[in-house]
């Protein structure tokens, strides 16, 4: 375990985070709190390698699963600040796959039970999940099986991206554009939208308009020879509870270059590295003097962008929002509903156990990362949460 800076009042968050690492919740885990100019607390405990017996750093690289999705949305947005996109026009410009897609009678239809689209699906509706794809879990229906099977295997996807895509518009869609909220494929599609309207693949188009003005030296879709001890052990609880080692850094699926850049969730980063694109948001899309993002672009990633009726689940079983809004790539706190984060706060977590957010009435961001898939409790981010609330209050913002 090692400590490397925190506040007094973040004691309560350090203790969580040892104890989620000590009681073999977690092999190791580490957070960050930043503030107003300050970073606040920093803490590592446990082991980035468990067998090996390397101890979880500041430094150490992290799988961020779908905490890729606010940056590869960051990405488009940017491409409609030059006008190369346009946040209401249909898909099919860039994605001509998507031309003739069809809609499912109710979401457990047949895959063959469908009736026309009302309108086809926009740029918006793909970058706030209204699109109306489908996700590969939650309800158990043909559809969410198909898409599970065109999209396998996970974490990563093992085809093509004009593979890819042609797989998934070959399916019909779980519901209308527009009718509502559903976690999807979506941002998968839209890294596949952004790399052919800019020309450029996707890793290559991050590098240039985002990792090298923000400086996130260690944000990529795979991790270099040299850096690969850093890249912690991604773990995998059995049906026991025990961890069992899930993707090994020198030999799994981030040690070399993806078959598929995952815009939906393919990214690997550090505690400081996505901490500079969550300062960027922050200071409305500056770095630094540098603009990266415009702060119309801002605001739209960070409001609320959802209907009341939008927000509504589909189904209980896919019910990821849990009441927040959503804006461009995140999702946004929007009151009572959200029982942990104050309204305005915005964010979103990864499957391999990473969490963030943002509070702009407080100048606060807090990140923790830990590394096992799939973690059933969302314990670090709960974790996460409800220690810097504590520590700094959840309704009084500093002057």
């Amino acid at each position: 375990m090692i400590a490397y800076e925190s506040r007094p009042e973040f004691a309560g968050l350090q203790r969580r985070m040892e104890a989620l690492a000590g009681a073999g919740r977690f092999a190791g885990v580490a957070s960050l709190v930043w503030r107003a100019g300050e970073t606040l607390h920093v803490h590592a405990a446990g082991w980035r390698d468990l067998a090996g017996r390397l101890p979880m750093e500041r430094d150490t690289l992290f799988r961020i699963a779908s905490m890729t999705k606010p940056v590869v949305s960051a990405a488009a947005l940017q491409l409609v600040d030059q006008g190369r996109l346009e946040l209401a026009e249909p898909i099919a410009r860039w994605l001509p796959e998507a031309a003739w897609l069809r809609v499912l009678r109710r979401p457990a239809a047949e895959l063959d039970d469908t009736v026309p689209l009302e309108r086809p699906p926009t740029l918006f509706d793909l970058m706030t999940h209204t699109a109306g794809f489908a996700w590969t879990g939650g309800l158990d229906a043909p559809i969410t099986r198909a898409v599970a099977e065109a999209a396998q295997p996970r974490p990563l996807i093992s085809c093509p991206p004009d593979l890819f895509v042609r797989r998934i518009c070959a399916l019909p869609l779980m519901q209308q554009p527009g009718r509502g909220w559903c976690y999807s494929v979506a941002t998968d599609l839209l890294g596949v939208l952004v790399a052919r309207a800019s020309g450029l693949a996707l890793p290559e188009l991050l590098q240039r308009q985002l990792f090298e003005p923000l400086g996130m030296e260690d944000t990529g879709f795979h991790v270099p020879p040299e850096k690969l001890r850093r890249l912690a052990v991604g773990y995998q609880r059995d049906a026991t509870g025990a961890l069992r080692e899930h993707d090994a850094p020198q030999t799994g699926f981030w040690s070399r270059p993806p078959v598929f850049p995952a815009g939906g969730g393919g990214l690997v980063s550090t505690l400081d590295d996505y901490l500079r694109f969550a300062r960027m948001l922050l200071e409305g899309g500056l770095a630094g003097r540098r603009r990266v993002l415009s702060e119309g672009a801002v605001q739209l990633m960070t409001t609320n962008q959802l209907s009341a009726a939008q927000i509504r689940p589909l189904d209980a079983s896919v019910d990821y929002l849990h009441g927040q809004g959503f804006g461009l790539g995140m999702s946004v706190a929007i009151g009572a509903s959200e029982d942990r984060r104050a309204p305005g706060s915005y964010g979103w977590p990864g499957a391999y156990s990473t969490a963030w957010f943002a509070d702009p009435a407080r100048r606060l961001i807090a990140i923790a990362m830990g590394q096992v898939w799939l973690d059933p409790g969302n314990e670090l981010r709960a974790a996460l949460e409800e220690e810097v609330y504590a520590a700094v209050g959840r309704r009084t913002a500093r002057p």
